[in-house]
C-alpha cells in the first residue's frame, strides 16, 4: 500500500519534487543509521586510535619539569627530584605495577 503511494508521488507533486523528496528521505535514513550507531550502540567508526597522551612534550611546552618513572626506586628519586626542583614537576608513573 504504501509502495502505491509512494509510486503515485510524482503524479501529484512533479518529477522535480519527488525526486527531492526522495533525497530526503535518504538523508533521513542515514542520519538515523549514525544515530543509532552513534547512540545505541556507543561508538562511531572514525578511523581513530586511542593512544595515552605525550606528557613529556607537553610538560616542557609548559616549561614544567618532566619524569618518567617505572619503579619504587625511581619514584623515590622523582619525588626527591620534586623537592629541589624551582618549577612544578610531572612524574609519569608506568602502569605496570611495580617490581
Amino acid at each position: 500500500m504504501i509502495l502505491a503511494l509512494l509510486m503515485l508521488v510524482p503524479a501529484f507533486v512533479g518529477e522535480f519534487w519527488a525526486y527531492q523528496l526522495g533525497l530526503y528521505f535518504l538523508y533521513a535514513l542515514a542520519a538515523m543509521g549514525v544515530g543509532l550507531t552513534w547512540g545505541q550502540a556507543g561508538i562511531l567508526p572514525l578511523g581513530v586510535d586511542i593512544r595515552p597522551p605525550q606528557l613529556e612534550p607537553l610538560a616542557h611546552a609548559y616549561g614544567l619539569a618532566y619524569r618518567r618513572v617505572a619503579s619504587a626506586a625511581e619514584l623515590g628519586h622523582a619525588l626527591q627530584e620534586y623537592r629541589s626542583a624551582r618549577r612544578p614537576l610531572i612524574i609519569d608513573v608506568d602502569a605496570r605495577p611495580f617490581e
